[in-house]
């Protein structure tokens, strides 16, 4: 068999890989976006419908009488303010600890990496009970506060191993072209680390969206986010097919929009200082 014949049978072979890899991993959604579009009536038949006329009703079940709008709101505030937060105090701590040698410097980070390692739903009743005399329950700062402790740690850990691939030799020439530490940070190591920011940009988001355990024990109705709406469509009777597809597409879309538009800078910032040496 010659060269090129093995050649194109390999490229051939990964192609096939790939290409089944991708449709595995996606058909579950489109499964999920055909149902939410399907009448009800063709849901159950076996075997499956392929073709069919598309309905809106299942959106308009979930957007008027459950008021989706108010619920994709409350995640959207959630997860905008914690993400935020995460980043903008991961980031620092990991400079700290990437710049800095102080006394327990290890130590401090691994136990950073302990909190996001801890089962949160060890900590559900105390963080409940700690809420309420503090007069948080049902409010949006709650939600934040909860998220940013189990998220700042596996930003910092992160933002760390990025940090320290920029050589510290790029900052010391700028403190002594007049540079402070502070505007040394701010001028050359952020520049410098915005793929890695944008990476755990994305990483607080979709850990903060798709969070179900505090969003249903600490709030109520005014404050609950998009997957605790969605796990309410399972009732006595069963679970009601057409509006849990519908709220998957809804409670999906925005984070698999938002990887897509960043996607150049997060596949970027996932493998730079991935290899040392």
């Amino acid at each position: 068999m010659s060269h090129k014949v093995k050649t194109y049978l390999s490229n051939l072979a990964v192609a096939f890989i790939a290409i089944s890899s991708l449709v595995f991993a996606l058909f579950p959604f489109y499964w999920a976006v055909a149902t939410s579009i399907k009448p009800n009536e063709l849901l159950f038949q076996v075997p499956p419908v392929w073709v069919f006329e598309p309905t809106t009703k299942n959106y308009e079940l979930v957007f008027k009488d459950w008021k989706v709008a108010n619920f994709l709101t409350n995640s959207v505030i959630v997860t905008s303010i914690s993400s935020l937060l995460c980043v903008g105090a991961g980031t620092l701590a990991a400079f700290a600890l990437a710049r800095f040698k102080f006394r327990g410097r290890e130590s401090l980070a691994s136990e950073l990496l302990s909190i996001r390692m801890f089962p949160p739903v060890v900590v559900a009743i105390p963080i409940f009970i700690l809420a309420y005399y503090l007069n948080l329950l049902n409010t949006y700062t709650i939600l934040v506060l909860v998220y940013a402790t189990f998220n700042i740690p596996i930003v910092t850990i992160i933002m760390r191993s990025f940090i320290d691939e920029i050589p510290i030799e790029i900052e010391e020439s700028g403190m002594i072209d007049g540079c402070t530490r502070v505007t040394a940070f701010l001028r050359i190591t952020l520049p410098l680390c915005r793929d890695a920011i944008l990476s755990v940009l994305v990483l607080s988001a979709i850990f903060s969206w798709n969070e179900f355990l505090f969003g249903t024990i600490l709030t109520r109705m005014e404050t609950r986010t998009l997957p605790v709406i969605a796990g309410q469509t399972m009732t006595q009777r069963g679970i009601d097919w057409g509006p849990a597809a519908a709220l998957t597409v809804i409670t999906a879309g925005p984070m698999l929009l938002f990887g897509m538009l960043i996607q150049k800078y997060l596949v970027r910032g996932m493998t730079f200082g991935a290899v040392k040496g």
